[in-house]
This record gives C-alpha cells, sequence and structure tokens, in this order.
C-alpha cells in the first residue's frame, strides 16, 4: 500500500500546475466546467471536500484504507500551513503523503487517490 500512495503522489505532482491537476481530477470525477472553467478544487475547500466525498463514496464499501487530513497553524492565512493525508490500511503501517500548501490541495489529492484505488491503482 505505501507503495500505491508513493506511486499516485508522484502521477499527481506530475501534473504540475494547480490547473492541471483540478483538470485531472475534474475528467476523472466526470465533471462538466462551470462557467467555462474547471472547478478549483485545489483552492475551493467546499469543491474539495464534495470531490473527496465523492470519490469517497464509490470505494466505500472495500476501501484500503482510511484517510484524514491535517492543517498545522492557527488556520487564519496560509502561513504556517502544511497540510497531509494520513492513511491507515487494514493490512499495513501507517503512511503519510508530503505535505501540500492547503487543507483544499491535499482533499483533491485524496480524492484523485480514492477514484484510482477505486479503478485497481
Amino acid at each position: 500500500m505505501q507503495e500505491q500512495v508513493r506511486r499516485l503522489f508522484a502521477m499527481w505532482q506530475e501534473q504540475g500546475s494547480v490547473r492541471n491537476k483540478e483538470h485531472l481530477l475534474a475528467g476523472m470525477l466526470g465533471d462538466p466546467k462551470r462557467g467555462g472553467d474547471t472547478p478549483h478544487y485545489c483552492s475551493d475547500i467546499k469543491l474539495a471536500q464534495d470531490a473527496m466525498d465523492r470519490a469517497w463514496n464509490l470505494l466505500e464499501e472495500y476501501a484500503p484504507v482510511r484517510v484524514a487530513c491535517h492543517v498545522e497553524g492557527d488556520g487564519a492565512s496560509k502561513e504556517g500551513r502544511s497540510c497531509h493525508v494520513e492513511w491507515w490500511p487494514e493490512d499495513g503501517d501507517h503512511i503519510a503523503t508530503p505535505t501540500f500548501d492547503s487543507e483544499a490541495e491535499s482533499r483533491a489529492f485524496a480524492a484523485f487517490a480514492f477514484l484510482k484505488l477505486e479503478a485497481g491503482g
């Protein structure tokens, strides 16, 4: 499982820009462009949470992991914040991703990972 998470994180980072990551996730979720633009999953916490919930619902019955997002700092500004996704596979050790700049991006990554895991990898 740890290797799968590392591979998924690398795939996410290979997208480069935040917009590329959002385009990837929108395509996987089947989300149409809203007002001619891809949803801002990596900066809008509500959209990110919705994406994470929708992806989790696909995996819920046989999810190999549990995910939690943590935010360090006071949450009032982006400075001093770092977020990561923690995985607790039923059959392995705790795994944590490297940090993200925002809670929204960490949740968008979690949605991406859920969808990839649901699809087999």
